[in-house]
């Protein structure tokens, strides 16, 4: 016994099943027949878009396939023998459009994974500068006169306005050394490390100024 032209399928659509019948011949594929295949196919695209989960990529193959086998088998514009062809053609494409979603897919999962690296790296770095600071503050607590201070490292994430990494500290000459040298800055020296802290250090005058810079170091500043 020959071969059903087209074979009994089971689909499953979200919220409803549905039996595509059995064709024998290609006697027996008629209008009624090419728009039932015709509209299953396109109601489970349209699953498959919502939910690329929702149907199996073989059913959606398989129904491509019986598809363009109804519509040519109707017009009569080709052989039987072509249509099949067609199909091996339509399957082949199939599985390179598979295969470019899934390079695809891999290429989005590197991007997110070197993106989450980045961020836990950053995150990294942010945990050992406050680390760092917590202790040079603590030490900068009980530095007066002429104690040397301890540097604070850059907390906040690289800008245009003040470029330096997270975890750097300022240069030579412009890092206060001492409680005393704070109270000497001048306005452009407290200026030049806002810009490298990304902070603002505000208050009335230049001494209020000074004094700012030595709240963010750690001091106590009651005398400076």
């Amino acid at each position: 016994m020959a071969e059903p032209v087209l074979k009994r399928q089971r689909i499953f659509i979200p919220g409803e099943e549905i039996e595509l019948n059995e064709v024998q011949s290609a006697a027996e594929i008629d209008a009624a027949v090419v728009v039932n295949v015709a509209v299953l196919t396109q109601r489970a695209l349209s699953a498959k878009a919502h939910n690329r989960d929702a149907i199996p990529d073989e059913t959606i193959v398989e129904l491509l396939k019986k598809k363009s086998l109804v519509t040519n088998i109707i017009s009569g514009a080709t052989t039987l023998a072509d249509i099949h062809n067609q199909l091996k053609d339509l399957a082949a494409t199939q599985e390179g459009f598979k295969a470019l979603v899934s390079k695809e897919m891999a290429a989005a999962k590197e991007q997110i994974m070197a993106h989450v690296d980045e961020k836990v790296a950053g995150l990294t770095r942010l945990l050992g500068a406050c680390s760092a600071n917590s202790r040079a503050r603590l030490h900068n607590n009980s530095a007066l006169g002429a104690c040397k201070l301890l540097a604070v490292q850059k907390e906040k994430e690289p800008t245009s306005a003040s470029p330096d990494a997270v975890g750097t500290v300022p240069p030579d000459d412009l890092l206060p050394e001492t409680a005393e040298a704070v109270g000497r800055l001048t306005q452009d020296e407290v200026s030049a490390l806002e810009r490298f802290y990304g902070e603002e250090f505000a208050g009335d005058g230049l001494l209020g100024r000074c004094r700012a810079v030595g709240a963010f170091l750690g001091m106590r500043v009651v005398g400076l």
